[in-house]
């Protein structure tokens, strides 16, 4: 299984290395490569010129809104309408109250979900 971990670098969170850490434990077997393109408008061009993944997972936190962010999700949605990618968009304004380590398994376990989508999480309670 091959994911993609995009973000650019006026990105104003990182959290690829613990979102990699977690899903390197969590599935068997996993290739996970970081891309941190130059420029937000950057990402859907190399999405779409690298294909091969089972899961682009797109990150990018901003501090102001800028048109380019209404774009990139524009060209993302545009590049799944078109079957060329499966994308997992996480494109949104900073919020000053985000742990970061928090952040990271919420979205670990969106990635696993997508990924996995006929698979039950645990029930809190439940014997496993």
């Amino acid at each position: 299984m091959r994911l993609a971990l995009v973000s650019s670098e006026d990105s104003a969170l990182d959290i690829h290395k613990e979102v990699r850490a977690a899903l390197e434990k969590e599935i068997i077997n996993v290739e996970v490569v970081e891309q941190k393109l130059p420029q937000v408008l950057d990402i859907p061009v190399w999405v779409g010129e690298n294909p091969g993944y089972d899961l682009y997972f797109v990150f990018v936190v901003y501090r102001r809104p800028r048109v380019e962010h209404k774009v990139l999700l524009e060209k993302l949605v545009s590049l799944e309408m078109d079957g060329k990618a499966r994308i997992l968009k996480a494109v949104s304004k900073l919020d000053d109250e985000w742990d970061r380590d928090e952040l990271a398994q919420k979205w670990v376990k969106k990635i696993l979900r997508q990924l996995f989508p006929g698979e039950a999480e645990p029930v809190a309670g439940e014997a496993g």
